[in-house]
C-alpha cells in the first residue's frame, strides 16, 4: 500500500528594517521599505523549508520596487521556515536512537542478570556440596561415638536401675535402637532427661539436589539453597559427640503385654547411669500405636526419679 505524501506551498512575506538606498527612478538616495518574500514548503502541513526567496525594496518616495539584498541587521527567516525538516526528521531519528540505546541497555542488564544468576547458582552448588560433606562427616563422627558407647548387652535385657545422680541424665541425646520390623520407640516430649535425637542433623532434599547439580528446575532458588547450606554448615560445625545418651527399645510378647526399656549411658566412660522401664497392654498388635504408649510410660518413669 502506497502512502501519499502531501506537500503544500504557502506564500510568506517577512517585513525587514527599512534602509536608505539609491533609487533608480528618483536618481538619489531615498528610504526604502524591505520585504522578504518566499514560499514555505509544508509536508503533511508541517513547516519544513522555504524556497524562491527574494527581498523586495520599495522606494517610499516614488514607489519603485527592485529586488536586492536584505538590509544590514535584517532578521533571519523563522527557524521552522528554514530548517523545520531537520526537526521533523530529527525527532524520529532521536526516538530511534533512544529506542536502540534502550534496547542495548536492556540487553546488557539482562545479560548481567543472567550472569549473576549463573554465578549464584554455581556458588550455591559449591556451598551445598561443602555443607553436605561437612554434615555427613559430622554425623558419621557422632554416630561412631554413639554406637561405640552403646552397651554390649541388649537394651531389653536391662532391669530398672535408679540413677545415683539424676542431674547427670539431663538432656541425654535420644537413640532408638533400629528394629528389623517396624519403628522404634518414638522420642516422648515433656522430660528434660530425654533430649533431642542423637546426631540429629538432617540433610534436606533441596541440599542433596543442589549437591547433585539438579539445578535445572524452574523453581530452583539459589539464594534459598545458599542460606540453607550456610545454616547446615553452622549446625555441622556445632554438632559434637553427646555427653550422655538414652537408648530405647521395646517388645510385645504373645502374652498381650508390651515392655519398653530406656538405658542412660555416659558416652565417655560407657557407664550405665540409669535404666527406666515402661509396660502397657498390647492393644495394636505391637505396632507404632503401642510404641507411642510405651514412650510416654518411659517418660513418666524417668520423671519419677
Amino acid at each position: 500500500m502506497r502512502i501519499p505524501v502531501i506537500i503544500h506551498f504557502e506564500p510568506k512575506q517577512q517585513p525587514l528594517p527599512s534602509a536608505t538606498l539609491p533609487c533608480p527612478r528618483c536618481q538619489r538616495p531615498t528610504e526604502h521599505r524591505a520585504v522578504r518574500s518566499y514560499r514555505l514548503v509544508r509536508i503533511y502541513f508541517l513547516p519544513s523549508l522555504s524556497r524562491d526567496t527574494e527581498v523586495h525594496l520599495s522606494c517610499t518616495q516614488c514607489g519603485a520596487t527592485t529586488v536586492g539584498s536584505a538590509p544590514p541587521g535584517s532578521p533571519s527567516k523563522p527557524f521552522f521556515h528554514r530548517l523545520g525538516c531537520l526537526v521533523w526528521l530529527g525527532v524520529p531519528a532521536l526516538g530511534l536512537a533512544g529506542y536502540l540505546g534502550y534496547e542495548a541497555w536492556d540487553r546488557q542488564q539482562r545479560r548481567e542478570q543472567y550472569e549473576a544468576e549463573q554465578a549464584a547458582e554455581v556458588a550455591s552448588v559449591e556451598i551445598a556440596n561443602k555443607a553436605k560433606a561437612k554434615a555427613e562427616a559430622a554425623r558419621a563422627t557422632c554416630f561412631a561415638a554413639v554406637n561405640g558407647a552403646l552397651p554390649d548387652k541388649k537394651v531389653l535385657d536391662f532391669e530398672p536401675q535408679a540413677p545415683t545422680d539424676a542431674a547427670a541424665l539431663k538432656g541425654a541425646a535420644y537413640v532408638s535402637i533400629k528394629r528389623t520390623v517396624g519403628n522404634g520407640v518414638p522420642r516422648p516430649p515433656g522430660s528434660d532427661r530425654i533430649g533431642p535425637h542423637a546426631c540429629g542433623l538432617e540433610i534436606s532434599k533441596r541440599i542433596r539436589d543442589a549437591a547433585n547439580r539438579l539445578t535445572g528446575a524452574e523453581d530452583y532458588d539459589a539464594k534459598a539453597v545458599t542460606e540453607e547450606a550456610e545454616k547446615l554448615l553452622a549446625e555441622a560445625e556445632a554438632l559434637g559427640t553427646p555427653k550422655t545418651i538414652v537408648a530405647t527399645d521395646y517388645r510385645c510378647t504373645k502374652k498381650d503385654a508390651c515392655r519398653a526399656v530406656g538405658v542412660w549411658v555416659d558416652v565417655a566412660t560407657k557407664k550405665v547411669l540409669a535404666v527406666a522401664e515402661g509396660r502397657a497392654p498390647m492393644e495394636h498388635l505391637g505396632y507404632d500405636e503401642d510404641a507411642n504408649t510405651l514412650a510416654f510410660k518411659l517418660r513418666d518413669a524417668a520423671n519419677a526419679w
